[in-house]
């Protein structure tokens, strides 16, 4: 095993701990970062965990996957894939908002940002995979919790308002 450790603050915080690529020069493309589990022949794959540390008093900490801005071209992109199965299911991908033992649990939010002077704001796209074979397409499902006490969640479908500007 190889284990790199930022050091420990007895009294304040523990050391950053921080891993980047250089930046490019005048006509070249800055590093590439990869973190990739080994193979296995027989076994499953290793697993890549990226988790904060747990906070007493304080709020847990954040994870942030953050993509920079294209001054030239576009900005760049975000994807999450699961593994393909060939014998059995392919990977499943989950995205769940955190627990709230004493209050609410987290909110779960899916929006496009604003467009430019120029532009529209970004599509936003809910979509099952085509059936190639005898299978049936997968189904999209919108449905809110049950409630044991108190009243069940709505469904709201909105539409924003537009002006047209001659």
């Amino acid at each position: 095993a190889v284990s790199m450790v930022s050091g420990y603050g007895r009294a304040n915080s523990s050391g950053v701990f921080s891993i980047k690529t250089a930046d490019a020069g005048t006509n070249g493309v800055s590093g590439s970062l990869s973190f990739t589990s080994g193979s296995s022949s027989k076994g499953s794959s290793g697993m890549i965990t990226l988790r904060t540390g747990s906070a007493i008093s304080g709020a847990g900490g954040s994870i942030s996957v953050m993509v920079s801005s294209g001054a030239v071209a576009s900005g760049g992109r975000v994807t999450l894939s699961a593994g393909e199965g060939t014998a059995k299911t392919g990977g499943a991908v989950s995205l769940i908002s955190g627990f709230g033992t004493a209050t609410s649990s987290g909110v779960f939010s899916i929006k496009t940002v604003g467009g430019g002077q120029n532009g529209t704001t970004g599509a936003l796209a809910f979509s099952t995979g085509n059936a190639v074979e005898k299978g049936s397409s997968g189904m999209i499902t919108l449905r809110t919790g049950s409630a044991t006490k108190g009243n069940g969640g709505s469904v709201s479908i909105v539409v924003g308002s537009g002006k047209l500007s001659s």
